[in-house]
């Protein structure tokens, strides 16, 4: 089990001193660092207190106040990451950026672009985000880093993963872990924001080895570290990598376990993580013959593909797909027919010709 950090209660009393203070220039400091945690633990608390900051910066001129609007733009811009809201992310890291051209330090610059990268990976930028890294890693040639070193490494990792460098990836992935292990001082929340990170991605690497025992633990490390540290803003992702590692494993009632836990966390707001985790606890109701349910789940799960991405054709396909198995299964086969008709048409726009083959 992770250690709670000190810090927490430090926020604690952070926010006590907020509900007293009555002084608006204060209450900016006071936010300022209230957001800079709970960027990473409660995005819904840290969007409202940003929007009260962004109001009050626009009144006050604080002694400070050029550092306090480029902390505004950089936590800003990593509440709207978490939100999944990608592009108004990328609109305050590029204003960030532009705030450190002219006052910011080189260990700034560097965390502000290692941060944006991460973004940039979120819009398929992929050639930007290592741009972005090379610029970072060039400002820590002069102005060693070990912390930041560590981020850039995690997030070529990941560059790596989506390029299907998986030899590469995996061997960043656990140098970015032992360095972190190596660090000096207390890690911080957004240490450990990268620590999920790192495992996270290395359970997707081991997921694609077919090392599926060894996927399912480092999804669980993820877990028991976002619940121990309250980083909940991806929560619903990490459940549903730890449902689906048990369903391959043939375990449906630890997975069913799991795809509860996604639909029903509340701080993550991704919807095509909840639709995917009805559609596989559809499945492993289907499995058990309970074929209402199965069916129930499905549809909920096509409803919220549908709110999140109305082309979403590789999911449809799939679900349509699953649909027409259950009315098979239940001697239906007209109705069979046509979900398996429409998997087919979905999966032709798409060309996916493992889900036509099937």
């Amino acid at each position: 089990m992770i250690a709670q950090p000190i810090f927490e209660a430090n926020i604690q009393q952070l926010e006590l001193n907020l509900t007293k203070q009555k002084d608006e220039r204060q209450r900016i400091v006071l936010i300022d660092q209230l957001t800079s945690h709970f960027a990473f633990t409660d995005v819904s608390k840290a969007k409202a207190l940003l929007q009260e900051q962004h109001a009050l910066l626009q009144e006050w001129h604080h002694p400070n106040h050029p550092d306090l609007k480029l902390n505004f733009h950089l936590n800003t811009g990593i509440v709207e990451n978490q939100l999944y809201n990608y592009y108004l992310s990328e609109i305050h890291f590029l204003q960030a950026i532009d705030l450190l051209d002219e006052r910011g330090s080189a260990m700034q610059q560097a965390e502000t672009l290692i941060d944006y990268a991460g973004t940039c990976m979120n819009l398929n930028k992929m050639d930007s985000a290592m741009q972005f890294l090379q610029k970072a890693e060039k400002k820590l040639a002069a102005f060693p880093n070990e912390r930041l070193q560590t981020r850039i490494i995690c997030r070529e990792g990941y560059l790596n993963l989506h390029y299907n460098n998986l030899l590469k990836s995996v061997e960043l992935l656990l140098e970015a872990d032992k360095q972190i292990g190596l660090l000096d001082k207390e890690l911080s929340i957004k240490d450990y924001y990268f620590l999920t990170l790192i495992h996270s991605g290395l359970g997707r690497i081991y997921e694609q080895n077919n090392q599926r025992e060894q996927s399912v633990k480092s999804y669980l490390k993820v877990v028991n570290m976002c619940e121990t540290m309250d980083i909940r803003s991806r929560l619903s992702w990490h459940y549903l990598n730890v449902g689906n590692g048990y369903m391959s494993l043939e375990d449906d009632d630890s997975a069913e376990i799991y795809f509860w836990k996604a639909i029903n966390v509340k701080d993550d707001v991704s919807k095509h993580a909840r639709a995917s985790a009805y559609a596989n606890l559809g499945h492993c109701y289907f499995y058990r013959k309970s074929y209402d349910e199965a069916l129930e789940f499905y549809n909920k799960a096509e409803l919220l593909y549908k709110e999140n991405s109305p082309k979403d054709f590789y999911n449809f396909s799939i679900l349509d797909s699953w649909k027409a198995q259950l009315h098979a299964e239940l001697g239906d086969h007209d109705r069979a027919l046509q979900h398996f008709d429409n998997a087919y048409a979905y999966a032709e726009i798409i060309e996916d010709y493992r889900q036509l083959s099937e």
